[in-house]
């Protein structure tokens, strides 16, 4: 995840939320739950493409909600 304070025109800060493989995955999260909650929950899928789009012969793998619950201050505003 990388994150910044824009309001404060701060430098970026990049920290890894998990050490599993999301292969070619572009992961995304709960807006809305972020939105009423301030709670950050993310999907995740190993997922293998072929040039970036194309579709690769592989089985099926779980999908996964991570669940981020050590923010760091600037993001819980």
């Amino acid at each position: 995840m990388a994150y910044t304070n824009l309001c404060e025109n701060s430098n970026w800060k990049v920290t890894d939320l998990t050490s599993a493989s999301i292969g070619e995955w572009e992961p995304n999260y709960d807006i809305s739950l972020w939105e009423k909650q301030k709670k950050l929950h993310i999907f995740l899928q190993n997922v293998h493409q072929v040039d970036g789009e194309g579709l690769a012969k592989s089985e099926p793998t779980m999908v996964r909600i991570l669940e981020v619950n050590q923010l760091p201050k600037q993001l819980q505003k």
